[in-house]
């Protein structure tokens, strides 16, 4: 827009020039840095609001044969969610999930066929909150207890993130590893894989056989 404006003013060429040059540097010095310092802020927003939706701060274990774990968000959103064998990969396969409420990622779960088919069997699903903040964790378990508390064989439990990291390493869940470490202080000499292998209804008739009063009521254990 300046070099038309130039083209438009009647004087010599060299006279045009060296003043649109003039024009052209101080327009330079005048703009670059609030763009350097527009671009700057708009980095910085970012990777702040990057770090804030992206940074795992709670887990849910969903456990019963398949096996898997939701990740959380610090708005409760579920930002990836692992598989931890076959059945979990298959449970979770084609499943929009990203972005979404925690709840209504468990309700569609819990109501797929493949869980009401286990459930009417008799089997056990057991949901572990991993979470260190308790009002959170508190919340969580309350919430989750409106829509489970007409199943008798789904079981919710609290949890610390202290295994967590070791859970994974073991390629395991955080709700799988903590029953692996149950059977331990109870005296079974049984393998992570043995123990990842297995249904929860078989855990829980091993820690019942060893007087581990296990099994409580689903809502608060």
């Amino acid at each position: 827009m300046i070099k038309e404006t130039f083209d438009q003013i009647k004087a010599t060429e060299k006279l045009k020039t060296k003043t649109y040059a003039y024009v052209l540097k101080h327009a330079k010095k005048t703009h670059y840095p609030k763009l350097l310092l527009s671009f700057g802020a708009f980095v910085l927003v970012f990777v702040m609001t990057y770090y804030l939706y992206f940074l795992p701060v709670s887990y849910i274990s969903f456990d019963l044969n398949p096996s898997l774990e939701l990740t959380l968000n610090r708005f409760d959103r579920v930002i990836a969610i692992k598989a931890y064998n076959d059945d979990g990969a298959d449970l979770v396969e084609g499943l929009s999930f990203f972005g979404a409420d925690y709840n209504d990622v468990l309700q569609e779960l819990i109501a797929s066929p493949t869980i009401q088919t286990y459930l009417s069997n008799d089997e056990v699903l057991s949901i572990t909150l991993i979470c260190d903040d308790e009002h959170k964790k508190q919340d969580m378990e309350e919430s989750i207890g409106d829509y489970i508390d007409d199943y008798e064989n789904i079981h919710c439990h609290e949890a610390s993130s202290e295994y967590t990291s070791e859970a994974h390493h073991h390629n395991m869940s955080s709700g799988k590893y903590r029953y692996y470490l149950l059977l331990v202080e109870e005296g079974y000499d049984l393998e992570i894989d043995d123990v990842n292998s297995m249904s929860v209804k078989e855990i829980l008739e091993l820690l019942k056989d060893s007087s581990q009063d296990y099994n409580g009521h689903h809502g608060h254990h």
